[in-house]
């Protein structure tokens, strides 16, 4: 370690990452030779490992963002971190809207089915408004001029309204893209005013405020009606409105306990019993309910029956979502290591440790359940891999999982592990706390 003041003595700077077997620890200063050699060309390009250019399934959704439902029994689910849509048709099979061509989409979220013009709207904060789509996957327009567009809805007459969460309006637009005067819905606080919106079977409008746990209502005039309070700040809602002989007004949320309904005539409230961690939300009778829950691993999509009562015995009908760790993909790759046969290991968004060979041939993946932040690896294979703060666990060559340690009672910031040659100490790096464990 350089320096000679006292400072550099008592304490390492800013570690942020540690790796004894590759000869690296940062926050010291490499030899001034090292460095010289590197910067005059010691070391040259070798080979360059790409991404695998494998296509993800249409039911393999990192971020399901935005869900609805068509007269069809369709499902559209948008994601928005692979800016795509895809629908699962009602025998259970899923393809990607338009044979998975370009939409033109950035960052899809809120979607809203217009069946009478055949149109699916895509709320697109990347673009700044709403996106135009054919049911066949046809671009059709972009409406601009929906800042951080949060919420979509179709009112009878085709209208389309849209929440502009910062400013907390709903935006209103014919359907041809003319816009409307706005619904000014959230008139206090500062940030993100808006969480969702839906619009009735009645053209009533109601908004999720973001500043307070409340439901907001407008007649389909747009005047602002009582708001209905709520035990907490919601992600989504749906009016769920049956006009004529036998009316019906439930309201459906999703939030962090999971799926809730509201009876405002009875004042009664429900949940959905074990499922928790649930972000967008459809409604359909004819269907069923249908919730997006996203995961370490990407999101999973569920499908209830429709039924209003007993909803905390209510168990998914139907899922889908199948694995989004697709081998040699390097998606957003953030940690190295190379063990001593020259097999590289990597990690990467997702909870997994890929292993590649020295030629860069992808040799396979470990899933650990849960989301790596270090991983080292002994000169026999055996492979040392720890979270955020919470698990320490080594692993035998073939993947067998040898033991497992809790760090909890340490709750370290995991940020590296290394190995001494022998094997036999082991040593986590803690950014937080601005330690060194060492295991042995």
């Amino acid at each position: 370690m350089s320096g000679t003041g006292s400072a550099d003595r008592k304490r390492l700077a800013l570690p942020l990452a540690l790796s004894i077997g590759l000869g690296l620890l940062v926050g010291s200063q490499a030899p001034a030779e090292k460095v010289r050699a590197q910067a005059t060309g010691a070391y040259v390009i070798a080979d360059t490992w790409a991404s695998v250019a494998a296509p993800r399934p249409a039911d393999s959704w990192p971020a399901a963002s935005g869900l609805a439902i068509d007269a069809a029994r369709r499902i559209y689910v948008a994601d928005a971190a692979e800016a795509r849509i895809s629908v699962i048709e009602p025998a259970g099979a899923v393809r990607l809207l338009g044979d998975g061509a370009d939409l033109g989409l950035v960052e899809p979220r809120d979607l809203a089915v217009d069946a009478a013009r055949s149109r699916l709207y895509v709320a697109d904060p990347g673009l700044g408004g709403v996106a135009v789509l054919g049911l066949d996957g046809a671009r059709i327009a972009v409406w601009p001029g929906v800042e951080a567009i949060t919420g979509l809805g179709v009112a009878p007459d085709g209208r389309v309204l849209a929440g502009a969460a910062l400013a907390g309006e709903v935006r209103r637009f014919e359907p041809d893209g003319t816009p409307l005067a706005p619904i000014r819905a959230v008139t206090q606080g500062a940030g993100a005013r808006i969480t969702g919106l839906d619009v009735a079977a009645d053209g009533s409008l109601v908004v999720l405020d973001a500043t307070r746990p409340q439901l907001l209502r407008f007649d389909p005039r747009g005047a602002r009606l009582d708001p209905i309070a709520l035990p907490s700040t919601f992600v989504d809602v749906v009016a769920d409105y049956s006009l004529g002989i036998f009316t019906r007004q439930w309201y459906w949320f999703t939030d962090a306990a999971g799926l809730h309904a509201y009876d405002p005539l009875r004042d009664q409230w429900q949940l959905a019993d074990g499922l928790d961690g649930l972000d967008r939300l459809a409604v359909y009778p004819p269907l069923g309910i249908v919730v997006a829950r996203p995961g370490a691993s990407g999101s999973r999509v569920h499908r209830f029956d429709y039924r209003l009562i007993d909803l905390d015995r209510a168990r998914p009908a139907a899922s889908w979502g199948s694995a989004v760790e697709i081998p040699g993909r390097l998606e957003s790759p953030d940690r190295i290591q190379v063990g001593a046969d020259g097999r590289v290991y990597l990690l990467d968004r997702w909870p997994r440790v890929q292993r590649f060979g020295p030629n860069g041939a992808v040799q396979g993946q470990l899933l650990p359940g849960f989301q790596p932040a270090a991983v080292e690896v002994a000169a026999d294979g055996r492979l040392f891999v720890a979270d955020g703060g919470r698990l320490l666990e080594a692993y035998a060559a073939d993947g067998t999982l040898r033991w497992q340690q809790s760090l909890e009672n340490l709750r370290p910031s995991t940020a590296g592990l290394a190995l001494d040659p022998a094997g036999e100490s082991l040593a986590l790096l803690d950014a937080a706390q601005d330690r060194i464990l060492r295991f042995a």
